[in-house]
C-alpha cells in the first residue's frame, strides 16, 4: 500500500522506490493553487501528498526537471496546512515559468499569497534540474536550494516564513509535490520528479 495520498488526478501514486528513483505528474490546461484578492481561489493543481499533524514535520526534498512552457507553469514541493477554524495556508516552491525564463519561485499563503522570484534556471522549454529542500527551522520554516559543488553539498536559503509553524501543533497538513498549468491551452504539462522525501520528526 502506498503511503501517498492523491488529489486532482487518476494517475497511481510512486512507489517507494519510484519516490526515489523517478515518477512523473501530469496536470491540464487552468490548473493552479493561487489565490488573490477580492474572490480568486484556484486549488485544482494535481497533487502526491502525504498527511500528518504540523507538529510531525521535519523537511521534504525533491530533484525535478520539466520542458516548461506557457506562463506560471510551474512544479514543486508543496505543504498545506488546515486549521480547525477553517482556513487553509499553503506553500509552494520549486520552478516556474515566468516571462519566458524557468525560475525558482516561492509562494507564501497566509492570509493572501506573497510570491517571491529566485534565481533563472534555463530559458523556456528547456530542462533543468533543480533540487529544493522546505524544512523546519525554529520558529520558522525555511526553504532551500541544494548544489553540489565539488562533491559536497550546499544549502542556500532562500526563503523564511515565520507564521509557517504558528499554531498548538494540531493542525493537519499535507506535504508532497504538485503540477500546474494555469494556461488554458496546449498540452499537458509533465513533471518530473525523483529523490523525494519526506521526513517527520520521531517521536
Amino acid at each position: 500500500m502506498s503511503i501517498w495520498e492523491i488529489l486532482h488526478s487518476t494517475a497511481t501514486p510512486p512507489t517507494p522506490s519510484q519516490a526515489a528513483s523517478g515518477f512523473s505528474i501530469h496536470a491540464p490546461s487552468s490548473t493552479d493553487i493561487w489565490e488573490c484578492p477580492p474572490s480568486t481561489c484556484s486549488f485544482n493543481a494535481p497533487m502526491f501528498y502525504q498527511s500528518m499533524l504540523l507538529s510531525e514535520f521535519k523537511r521534504a526534498r525533491v530533484t525535478m526537471t520539466a520542458n516548461l512552457t506557457g506562463l506560471y507553469s510551474q512544479a514543486g514541493l508543496v505543504m498545506v496546512i488546515y486549521y480547525p477554524d477553517g482556513r487553509r495556508k499553503w506553500i509552494k516552491t520549486g520552478i516556474e515559468i515566468i516571462h519566458g525564463q524557468q525560475m525558482i519561485g516561492t509562494v507564501g499563503k497566509d492570509e493572501w499569497p506573497d510570491w517571491s522570484p529566485g534565481f533563472v534556471v534555463t530559458k523556456e522549454n528547456e530542462g533543468s534540474e533543480v533540487t529544493i529542500e522546505l524544512a523546519r527551522e525554529e520558529p520558522n520554516l525555511s526553504v532551500f536550494e541544494i548544489n553540489c559543488e565539488n562533491g559536497k553539498e550546499k544549502r542556500k536559503v532562500i526563503r523564511e516564513m515565520t507564521w509557517g509553524l504558528a499554531g498548538d501543533g494540531t493542525e493537519k497538513c499535507w506535504v508532497g509535490v504538485y503540477a500546474a498549468k494555469p494556461g488554458n491551452t496546449g498540452e499537458d504539462l509533465v513533471a518530473n520528479f525523483k529523490g523525494l522525501v519526506v521526513d517527520k520528526i520521531e517521536p
